[in-house]
């Protein structure tokens, strides 16, 4: 009897500790709405290309740190749902994990959104303007992929 115990007690323990860990790596994903509300530009858009550029950020407020490239995003618009209407395309400021980083397992990472731009595809991106004319994800910079969405995907025929 007094084993059962100590085993129960034990495993609610365990327990209780793996649900503080999940926890604590959960991000809040913001509704449409408080997407919508939070952006300057909601678009519907096809990346034509994806530049590095000499931005290096180090996420540094973890063991080890995190190091990203700055990357400059080319996209054609082609509607918005919110914002400029007289817009036919942006460049949209978002990061990549440097070499060094991106075959590392993280737990509670960034969550990051890349552009297949050898893809004929749309995106759903909700957007806020930056000071010099780009814009970023709402939920930059670590969580960029919850504010940008793939909705169509399909290879570019020849041209």
């Amino acid at each position: 009897m007094k084993h059962t115990i100590i085993r129960r007690l034990g495993i609610c323990a365990l327990l209780l500790t793996m649900t503080g860990q999940v926890e604590a790596g959960r991000v809040h994903q913001l509704s449409y709405q408080q997407l919508l509300d939070a952006s300057d530009l909601v678009v519907i858009a096809e990346a034509e290309s994806t530049q590095a550029t000499r931005e290096r950020i180090t996420w540094g407020n973890r063991n080890p740190s995190i190091h990203a490239v700055g990357l400059s995003t080319t996209l054609r618009i082609a509607v918005v749902l919110k914002g400029d209407k007289q817009l036919h395309g942006c460049v949209v400021h978002h990061y990549r994990l440097t070499e060094a980083d991106s075959g590392a397992i993280l737990v509670d990472g960034p969550d990051l959104v890349s552009f297949d731009t050898s893809q004929n595809s749309d995106y759903l991106l909700f957007l806020k303007r930056e000071k010099d004319g780009r814009y970023i994800p709402v939920t930059a910079p670590t969580a960029s992929a919850l504010s940008i969405f793939l909705i169509r995907a399909h290879t570019r025929g020849p041209n």
